[in-house]
């Protein structure tokens, strides 16, 4: 996790320098930030259900949910169910999933700031290595919302242009990355690597007991 920064910022000024000669074309830089973000929610949705099974596992060992069931385990089970089909419809820039986004985005965002004045009210310790799960519970729905409620991103989302839109995002058109559209890939980057981590960390830590291996 130190090393991340250095790769997002890496990653990032290198794309920023080969944009330079690239055309400058701010529709299909918009658009293809949008489609980014339905690749975030797929990725949330994905991290929502790697939270799940720490205590699945609990469960099948112990045969007793935690207290905070809710919080654990329903809660990251509907957001995955949410989050999918969100990002599914972001990257075909169907309306009612920008405004859905917009809505779970602002939930996420309210839930953040109601975490960060409890964390601050009770002092709780912030450890370095937790930057990237901060980065995305915290940063990330205000990003999110950043992008959405701008009027030129509405204009992706009218049913009678989409087709066009599609078309050139399937011809590849190379254009100049906005900072908005670098700040989504740097995101991207964040949470892939999180949600990495914990397929890695889950596979050895409960790959024995799913598939009946001998541990150590």
């Amino acid at each position: 996790m130190y090393l991340l920064p250095a790769i997002v910022a890496a990653f990032l000024i290198g794309e920023a320098v080969r944009g330079r000669q690239r055309p400058t074309d701010a529709r299909l830089d918009q658009a293809r930030t949008v489609r980014r973000l339905g690749l975030l929610f797929y990725g949330l949705a994905l991290r929502a259900l790697l939270m799940v099974i720490p205590e699945l596992m609990a469960f099948r060992e112990t045969g007793t949910f935690p207290s905070l069931m809710v919080v654990n385990v329903f809660w990251p089970l509907g957001m995955a169910l949410l989050f999918l089909p969100v990002g599914l419809g972001l990257r075909q820039f169907r309306p009612w999933a920008r405004w859905a986004a917009v809505f779970l985005s602002t939930l996420n965002a309210a839930l953040a700031v109601l975490v960060l004045r409890w964390m601050i009210r009770n002092e709780a310790a912030v450890y370095p290595w937790d930057w990237p799960d901060i980065a995305v519970a915290r940063a990330l729905p205000f990003f999110t919302l950043f992008v959405l409620i701008r009027p030129s991103t509405s204009l992706l989302f009218r049913a009678q242009d989409r087709a066009e839109l599609m078309a050139d995002l399937r011809a590849h058109k190379p254009v100049r990355s906005s900072p908005t559209a670098l700040a989504c890939l740097g995101f991207l980057i964040v949470l892939a690597s999180i949600d990495g981590s914990y397929m890695a960390d889950w596979t050895f830590r409960y790959g024995p007991l799913l598939f009946g291996l001998p541990e150590g």
